[in-house]
């Protein structure tokens, strides 16, 4: 692999969006929440729920240590020749970790609750329809709050990361700084 990026932050803070990016400059995109989708699938329950694939994301760590969903997505880009990948939604530190050992630079996004919760509630997205009440909870859990080792940690991530960018402005800033940290 010639170059790994990780993208990590807080729910709705732009991760997605900076992945999407990326892929227009030529970076394969992989995602966390597809392995335990797929673990999902399996047994048969759905997966359109957050908090279920929480917990099964939650329970793969607990049972087969932190780094197992970024084994899983660095091995199957290995096994796709994938030379630009861009791994999105890093949520624990033992993910992270297990990035930045292969030479993966890890990219953390973040931006302010509101406009978080704006983001995710227009029609089409994730929490459209749902109180920010509802979006807190979620939100408070994906920071770590109450969280096992194995569990969320974003907050955490983000700490972790190489840079941070601030993503309280506009999707061209965004881009603007996104092209600007891959072209060092």
């Amino acid at each position: 692999m010639k170059k790994l990026i990780g993208i990590t932050g807080p729910l709705g803070s732009g991760k997605t969006t900076a992945s999407k990016i990326l892929q227009n400059k030529g970076y394969v995109q992989l995602i966390f929440s597809d392995v335990i989708k797929d673990e999902a699938k399996k047994r048969g329950l759905p997966t359109d729920t957050r908090e279920i694939l929480q917990d099964i994301g939650d329970e793969l760590r607990n049972k087969y240590g932190n780094e197992v969903l970024a084994k899983k997505l660095l091995k199957k880009a290995v096994k796709l020749k994938i030379n630009f990948l861009v791994v999105d939604g890093i949520r624990n530190i033992g993910e992270l970790n297990y990035i930045k050992k292969r030479g993966g630079f890890i990219i953390g996004i973040n931006s302010s609750l509101e406009n978080r919760f704006k983001r995710i509630s227009v029609p089409g997205e994730f929490y459209y329809g749902k109180s920010k009440k509802e979006f807190e909870k979620d939100e408070a859990r994906d920071r770590g709050v109450g969280q096992d080792d194995f569990g969320q940690h974003a907050k955490d991530c983000l700490n972790a990361s190489d840079i941070i960018i601030n993503n309280n402005g506009t999707l061209k800033n965004l881009k603007e700084i996104l092209l600007h940290i891959i072209s060092l």
